[in-house]
């Protein structure tokens, strides 16, 4: 989960919450942007996807992106940890074929309660 570190997971009645500790010293800062590091939001979109395939227990493959929003840039020699609040559950609004079997989820990440990025993910299993 770079440059993250799971420090907690707790379950919610639609998803989980997730406490992720910041690595200020990961290589992906010294490219993003040199002297000015912040933290990119493909790490973001990665850390979602990592936290639900740790919640469902199964390898799952982003199959849509959608209403991405980056509010707050998340700095890492300011901020230490961030919030991942992720609702998700088996999609109902798609075709017969698919199903159950794909995975939609809303998350919003926040740094000391300010939320830094919202979006919107729909997932398929893969294994």
């Amino acid at each position: 989960m770079t440059p993250f570190e799971l420090k907690e997971t707790i379950p919610t009645d639609h998803g989980i919450q997730a406490l992720v500790a910041i690595d200020p010293k990961d290589a992906i800062y010294k490219a993003h942007f040199p002297g000015h590091p912040v933290t990119p939001g493909v790490c973001l979109i990665q850390a979602v996807s990592e936290l639900m395939e740790q919640h469902y227990g199964r390898k799952l493959m982003i199959c849509n992106l959608k209403n991405v929003r980056f509010l707050s840039a998340i700095i890492p020699d300011k901020t230490q940890t961030v919030l991942f609040d992720i609702q998700c559950g088996y999609q109902t609004d798609t075709d017969e074929q698919s199903r159950d079997t794909r995975i939609s989820c809303k998350a919003t990440i926040s740094k000391n309660g300010t939320p830094c990025a919202k979006m919107s993910l729909v997932f398929e299993p893969i294994d």
